[in-house]
Formats: structure tokens, C-alpha cells, sequence
């Protein structure tokens, strides 16, 4: 039997079409421009507030015309509530007329030109009282955020990279830390988390008279990682930059993965750039610098007044339909490694039963969906999390997270303020937590992130496992890494503890089943940008039937672990970071204390691999291949010189590998993809690798699948 909250939504749809299309399944209606919290609730006399239709029904269904819904505090759904739908009204959406918005922001308008200053292009406005001040902005009727004045500006050489500004060319470099460490393999002294030296000479801009110097904010690059620190002081006789507080990790600890990069941001004097703004505390007056065709006149930007749009705790049998909810605001962000979990535009705590459908997320400061403990048997379908300042849909913790799906969705443009370790989704939970068709981009780290959690023993792990906990199918990952943090993959899974193996019993095994996924396109900034990924001794995985290329480091690395598998994946142009970093990535001494005494093995049979460019290595860091099977593979390039030197796991070459039992039913010849340039690689009828077994690869398969609403577009940033 489906659950209750599915069975409300197909009786919804099946009301007759008329019905629908006039709105008589409506329990309640709300008009934010035409209506009034006196009236009686119908079409005809709506009610004004979505608070108050929420007050009024508890079972039934509230209809909100497609208009714009400001909220003045969280909506709460909860335990009074049950076999409740919201959804928009549906004449409105028949009529092509979009759906309801459901904004936490205030506007400000009302700008002009600098006073006193008539050749200044930045225009300003007073914050209307009782707005409070906010670290993010968006503009009125249109989609994306406005820049918080930063220093330096952005010099990325492509729009992707640029509307980041992460780069080398958009970021200031510090020279040194505070302190340096004893010797090379003693800690960093504790003052280093206070600061830095900054190079005077290529930041000239940094000096002890910025304007309100102890708002400005410090983002700093570290590896996997980058972190916020407000600013204490500027001391220009020795290059200091001092923080209010200990940074999460001492500055100098990643200087190479990092780059030393960079910015300050919430600064006066770098209101300098379209589409900046800044917000002065003291006069709270909000300046910002115009772009091409803004109207002073018609200009209004729209500031979030709380972080939490929709909140549903002790909630059951809940569906959300046809609704947008934009503008949430930004938490605390300094110190903080990832987004807190409550900070989200939706919160589910201790639900069950809940339905999301045709539902967007975007323009928030904080995470899009945030499923905390103890939620059960949600659905997010058709749905959308867009520009987001954290992941698009997170569980930070697993314990009783059970039957969640996420399909045919798309995350896109998130991480834009939070960046420990973020995802465009992260998954954690006990069973059934699955991620399917869904179309993933622009992250600046993983595309899609499972586990980080105890794992399970090896009894629940072992290969072809027929219960996953995790499943992530024919999802559609790109655009991910960006050149911004380190040490990632596109789909990216981890146990909480390098050490599991030593638990009694092992804890080790995240069962997950990695199938039909299309990757692509994902690069670094200094290291680690794989396809499949997993870390920390994950057992348990299969990585089957994906499609994998233009990755910047390995199609799929296993980072020890046992039980795990790669069968029939397609790893195409994959190691172009230019360090050599190889087509498969194995067990190695990196981040395990206890090497190399530590769980290994895996298989690795009908794969083709696919060499495009001058890469020789098949495999990273020269690893410990041991307890592995290799079979039934195409390894191929189109260069002759590199297909000869090919280097196989342990150094060997094709000869000798093949001599130690593995890859003995292997080949080395043209897989014929029908346009291996054009990256479609399904398999001409003559391919060789059929004849092997290998199932011919579908990548129409992956991605999200929805029609989107008319008018509604998701581009790349």
C-alpha cells in the first residue's frame, strides 16, 4: 500500500479536470494582492496571509494564487496538521500563469544616484525600518544573487570561473603564516589560525583605514575546504591580517592545495563591479553598483529577513505541489564547516509521509532542502534547488533517515557560501536513500556526496548486495570542482572514521549501488577530481553501467576498502589535471596512519577505458593493487605511443600485468563509440567490447527527465 501522503496527491489529480481547472478542490485559497485574513477563504474571497490559511486548515487544501507571498516569519507545519496539500491554484497554473513564490525577503527601494557625487555610478537607497540587515541580496524579478563588494575582483577567464571568482586571477595569495612549524613534520603553532602575512606588494588595496574594518569578512582556501573569518585588524608595518577569532585549520597547513588564495568581502571600497552591493551599518544606506539596463526608478532588491521559509516538524501526510520559495537568508557562516542544519529555506524534523512535487528551491542564502533526524518516506520529485549558499539537499545526519527519493530533480549553482566538503546533494541515513535521474551541476566540490556516516559490517556489504542503503542511479553529475577546492569525485562516498576497520566488527560498509550515472566535466584546483570516489576504507560499492569523461583526475578510484566493484563503466578522456593523474586511482599511504595494514581489493572487469592526450599512467600514485581482479576490459587510445606505454597497477607493463592472471581476456583495440569527439559513446553493432559482454552504454538514460513549468528555465551560472 502507498503511503497516505502519495495516495492524497493521486486524489488530488484525480479530481475531474473542471474541478481543477477552477479551483473547487481547493479547502482554502490565498491571494497575497487581492485578498484579506477577514474573508472567508473561497476564490472569490481569499484570504490574504499563507500563515493564516495554515492556521485555518489543518486537513484539506490550501491554494495560493500565483502571485508573490512575502512571509514575515516561518511557515510551520506540524502535528495538528494532517493529509494537508499545498499547492498553487490550479486555474492560475492551467493558465500558463507560473506558480506561487513564496519570498522570505523585505524590499528596498527607492534608489538614486550618490549624493554630492554626480559622476558616481552607484546608486543608493535607505533600508526601510524594521528591515535587518543581510549578508546576501537579490534583485526583484530576477533570478540569481547580487556580489557583496569584495576585494580583489573577478578576472576568471571563462563565466563559469568568473561568477565564482575563486581563481587565481580573482583572489589575493598571502605570503606566509603567522608562524611557522618547528620542523617540516611538527604541527602549525596555534597562532596561525589567527591570521596571516599578506603580500603587500600585489595587494596594495588591503590597508588598516578600509572602512568598517571589523565588518569585513576573510574567505580562505585550504584543500577541500574553504573558510570564513570576520577581520580584527590590519597591521601594514608588518603585513599582518589578524582575525577576531581561531580559524577551523591553521593558515600555511594546505599552502600548495590551497594556493594561499583569498578574498575579502563586505567592503566599501571594493564597490567597484556591476551587480555589487554593499550595506553600511552605521547610515543604513545599501549602495549598489548598477549593470547594464538597471532603472534606478524601478530597482528593488529584496533583502531576507529569516533563514527557515518552511518548517514541518512532527508533520505526516504533507504534499507540497506547484510552490517556489525564494529568498532565504544566510546564517552564521564564520567558523563553520558546513552549512548548520538547520539553516535551510525547508526543514523536515521527526516527519513522515511527505511529498514534494514540482517545488524549486533558489535564490537562498543557506541549504535548499534539510532532512534532519528522524524523517521517513519523503519524496522530492520534479523539483528544483538552484543558487543556493549550501548544498541543494542535505541530510546531515542519519539516525532514523529511512525510504527517502530524490528523483528527476535538478541541483544546480549551490555551495555558493558554504564550502566544507558541500555537494549539490548529501546523502546520510539507516536504509532506502536513493538519488535517481536527477541532473547535478556547478558544485564546488562533489556533485553528489553518500555517507560520512558509521558504516555497517561486512555482513550487509558484500558485493552485488541486493539492499543497498544508498542508491544513486542514472544521475546526470558536470560542472563540478570548477577549479575551486580539492579532493573530491563527482559522486563521492565515504565512512566517517579511516580507522573502521579496526572496529570489532568492522564498520567499513556503506552499501551503494553507483549505476547508469553520466559524469563529466569535473576539474580541481590542485588535486583530486575523480569520477566515482570512494574514501576512508567504503566497502561495499558497485560502480556499474556509468558513463565517466573529461575528468580531471581518476574515472573511479577506490581509496582502500574491500567488496567494491567497477563493471561495465565507460572511463573516457579521464586524468587531464596534467599531473599525470591516471584512469584508475587504488589503495595508497595518503590520509591512513595504520598503512599498509588496512582493508583491500577490488574488481574491475568489463570496463572500457578510453585515453584521450598524452596520459601513460592507468592508475594513481603508483598504489598497492592487492586482493584485485581485472578481466574481460578494453583499454584503448587513439595515439599509438600512448597506447604502447601504458603503465598497468604495480608498474607493470601490459605483458607483465597479464602474466600475474589479471586482464587475461582483455583487449587493447578501438571500442568504435559511434562519436567518441562528440562524447556519445554507445557502441557500433561491429564494437569488439560487446563481444566481451560489455552492455552498450546509455547515457539518454541519466539526468532528470521532468518538463519544466512555461517560462521556467535552469542555466549554468
Amino acid at each position: 500500500m502507498p503511503p497516505l501522503g502519495v495516495m492524497m496527491l493521486a486524489g488530488v489529480l484525480a479530481v475531474p479536470h473542471l474541478m481543477r481547472e477552477t479551483g473547487e478542490i481547493c479547502t482554502g485559497v490565498v491571494s497575497a494582492l487581492h485578498g484579506d485574513d477577514g474573508n472567508s477563504g473561497t476564490a472569490t474571497s481569499p484570504w490574504k496571509s499563507v500563515e493564516h490559511a495554515l492556521s485555518e486548515v489543518h486537513t484539506g487544501v490550501v491554494c495560493l494564487r500565483s502571485e508573490v507571498h512575502r512571509i514575515t516569519a516561518t511557515l510551520q507545519i506540524g502535528s495538528e496538521h494532517g493529509q494537508l496539500t499545498l499547492i498553487g491554484f490550479p486555474p492560475d497554473i492551467a493558465a500558463g500563469l507560473g506558480r506561487p513564490i513564496i519570498s522570505g525577503a523585505a524590499p528596498i527601494s527607492g534608489f538614486a544616484p550618490t549624493p554630492n557625487l554626480p559622476t558616481s555610478p552607484i546608486l543608493k537607497a535607505m533600508a526601510p525600518s524594521g528591515v535587518a540587515k543581510s549578508s546576501v541580496l537579490f534583485v526583484e524579478g530576477r533570478p540569481g544573487w547580487l556580489q557583496r563588494a569584495r576585494m580583489p575582483k573577478k578576472m576568471g577567464s571563462t563565466p563559469a570561473v568568473r561568477a565564482r571568482g575563486y581563481d587565481d586571477l580573482s583572489t589575493f595569495h598571502w605570503a606566509a603564516p603567522l608562524a611557522a612549524p618547528a620542523s617540516k613534520s611538527a604541527p602549525f603553532p596555534a597562532v596561525d589560525k589567527l591570521g596571516f602575512v599578506y603580500n603587500a606588494s600585489s595587494s596594495p588595496e588591503i590597508t588598516s583605514t578600509l572602512h568598517a574594518l571589523d565588518e569585513i569578512q576573510v574567505l580562505h582556501f585550504h584543500s577541500w575546504t574553504a573558510f570564513w573569518s570576520n577581520l580584527s585588524t590590519v597591521h601594514p608595518e608588518n603585513s599582518t591580517l589578524l582575525f577576531s577569532a581561531p580559524s577551523i585549520t591553521a593558515i600555511g597547513q594546505y599552502a600548495v592545495q590551497g594556493g594561499r588564495r583569498f578574498v575579502l568581502e563586505n567592503v566599501l571600497e571594493g564597490l567597484d563591479e556591476p551587480e555589487e552591493w554593499y550595506w553600511d551599518s552605521t547610515t543604513n544606506f545599501v549602495s549598489v553598483y548598477p549593470w547594464e539596463g538597471v532603472d534606478a526608478a524601478t530597482l528593488t532588491v529584496l533583502a531576507p529577513q529569516m533563514i527557515q521559509l518552511l518548517s514541518l516538524t512532527d508533520a505526516a501526510d504533507v504534499t507540497i505541489i506547484d510552490v517556489e520559495f525564494r529568498h532565504g537568508g544566510c546564517g552564521h557562516r564564520v567558523n563553520t564547516y558546513f552549512a548548520p542544519f538547520n539553516d535551510a529555506a525547508i526543514v523536515l524534523q521527526r516527519s513522515t509521509r511527505i511529498r514534494f512535487e514540482r517545488v524549486s528551491i533558489s535564490d537562498s542564502g543557506s541549504l535548499g532542502w534539510s532532512l534532519m533526524p528522524n524523517v521517513t518516506d519523503v519524496t522530492i520529485v520534479n523539483c528544483s534547488a538552484t543558487n543556493l549558499g549550501g548544498d541543494g539537499i542535505f541530510i546531515g545526519q542519519p539516525t532514523g533517515v529511512k525510504n527517502i527519493v530524490v528523483t528527476n530533480s535538478v541541483i544546480n549553482n549551490t555551495a555558493l557560501i558554504y564550502m566544507g566538503q558541500p555537494a549539490g546533494i548529501t546523502f546520510k541515513g539507516e536504509s532506502n536513500i536513493s538519488a535517481t535521474h536527477n541532473t547535478v551541476g556547478f558544485s564546488p566540490y562533489a556533485g553528489i556526496k553518500v555517507g560520512w556516516q558509521t558504516g555497517t559490517d561486512a555482513a550487509h556489504g558484500a558485493i552485488g548486495v541486493a539492499e543497498p542503503i544508498f542508491r544513486v542511479e542514472y544521475n546526470k553529475v558536470s560542472d563540478y570542482g570548477l577549479g575551486i577546492l580539492s579532493d573530491f569525485g563527482g559522486i563521492y562516498m565515504s565512512s566517517s572514521d579511516n580507522l573502521c576497520f579496526e572496529k570489532t566488527p568492522q564498520t567499513c560498509f556503506l552499501p551503494t549501488l553507483v549505476r547508469g550515472n553520466e559524469i563529466s566535466r569535473g576539474t580541481y584546483y590542485n588535486y583530486g577530481c575523480n569520477g566515482v570516489y570512494t574514501d576512508e576504507q567504503s566497502s561495499g560499492v558497485d560502480v556499474v553501467d556509468n558513463v565517466v569523461f573529461d575528468i580531471a583526475d581518476a574515472g573511479v578510484y577506490f581509496h582502500c576498502g574491500s567488496g567494491n566493484r567497477a563493471d561495465s563503466n565507460v572511463f573516457a578522456a579521464c586524468g587531464k589535471g596534467g599531473k599525470a593523474d591516471g584512469i584508475l586511482g587504488g589503495c595508497n599511504a595518503g590520509g591512513n596512519p595504520t598503512w599498509p595494514d588496512l582493508p583491500h581489493g577490488f574488481n574491475f572487469t568489463r570496463n572500457i577505458v578510453y585515453i584521450e592526450g598524452a596520459a601513460t599512467l592507468l592508475h594513481k600514485y603508483a598504489p598497492d593493487f592487492r586482493a584485485t581482479n581485472f578481466d574481460d576490459n578494453v583499454y584503448f587510445s587513439p595515439n599509438a605511443t600512448t597506447l604502447n606505454g601504458l603503465v598497468f597497477p604495480n608498474m607493470a607493463t601490459w605483458s607483465a600485468w597479464r602474466a600475474t592472471g589479471n586482464d587475461t581476456h582483455s583487449i587493447e583495440q578501438d571500442p568504435q563509440f559511434r562519436d567518441a569527439v562528440g562524447r556519445d559513446f554507445r557502441l557500433l553493432p561491429s564494437s569488439p567490447a560487446l563481444s566481451l559482454g560489455i552492455p552498450q552504454p546509455d547515457q539518454a538514460a541519466a539526468g532528470s527527465h521532468s518538463t519544466p513549468m512555461p517560462g521556467e528555465t535552469i542555466d549554468a551560472p
